[in-house]
């Protein structure tokens, strides 16, 4: 007679992304990545993570100049952006990471870095 009730092991594959195992080479590709980016963009910072749907993710906060960008034009420029760092990091072909992105201006970083105190 055959138990049924008795679990089978787990032989699934564990996918790591490329961008997990090696976070040096990720960050480097980036650096060098923000050389060609606009003089509007400040700074490119990646996070490492998982999405809300635990995909491995990464979250890239780009630092815009203060009125650097006319407000009529920011959606598009924000795009070609968007556009531009996925074209030449190929984050989820290249990587195993999904990109999401969060713009914000010099001096909206420096409210949220200031102490709740201030």
């Amino acid at each position: 007679m055959v138990d049924v009730n008795v679990q089978g092991r787990d032989n699934s594959v564990v996918y790591i992304a490329r961008a997990l195992i090696q976070q040096a080479q990720f960050l480097a590709a980036v650096s060098q990545l923000k050389l060609s980016l606009p003089p509007q963009v400040i700074s490119l910072t990646p996070r490492l993570g998982a999405d809300w749907n635990g995909n491995d993710a990464v979250f890239f906060q780009v630092v815009l100049a203060d009125d650097s960008v006319p407000r009529n034009e920011l959606l598009a420029f924000t795009k070609m952006i968007s556009r531009d760092i996925v074209t030449q990091l190929n984050p989820n072909e290249d990587w195993g990471v999904w990109p999401y992105f969060d713009f914000i201006t010099q001096s909206e970083e420096a409210r949220v870095k200031q102490p709740a105190w201030a």
